[in-house]
């Protein structure tokens, strides 16, 4: 007799920020390597990311954060560009056993009154471990960095 097997859900993080921008100048940001490198920075003590990006759906990208004692690396493809609406892309944190490595992050921008934008950002396919905590506290302080970054809040 064949038992039914049992399928785990895979956590997800799902945050969302109201950006006092245009979802124009919101997409750009996101698509601006220096802009990245500015707000890309999860801990304290950090410097300016490295970042490479080749701004294309199958293109990729280099996000290395720079902490006061270690780097972080991460990588990732561009998989679905809506200009001003969305985008998707994998998300690889190198320092990760290989298994953990590969997940998801989706951004949706939605017009949220006159020259705001709401994003809301998952990140999915991530691993039952701790790389979820990581993630969650990591993103919170990246969006929270970002709005402090351009919107000057």
């Amino acid at each position: 007799m064949n038992e039914p097997t049992a399928v785990v859900a895979l956590p997800e993080i799902v945050q969302s920020r109201i950006f006092s921008v245009s979802p124009e100048v919101l997409f750009k940001a996101w698509s601006d390597p220096r802009s990245l490198s500015m707000w890309m920075q999860p801990g304290d003590e950090m410097r300016p990311a490295t970042v490479k990006v080749d701004f294309r759906v199958g293109g990729e990208f280099s996000i290395i954060m720079h902490g006061k004692e270690q780097d972080y690396a991460h990588v990732g493809r561009y998989l679905e560009i809506e200009p001003s609406r969305k985008l998707v892309f994998s998300w690889v944190s190198l320092w990760f056993p290989p298994a953990e490595q590969a997940t998801r992050v989706t951004l949706t921008l939605e017009p949220a009154g006159e020259g705001q934008t709401k994003l809301i950002l998952v990140h999915d396919q991530l691993p039952p471990s701790g790389s979820y905590d990581n993630h969650l506290h990591g993103w919170a302080r990246i969006l929270d960095n970002a709005i402090a970054g351009m919107c000057g809040n």
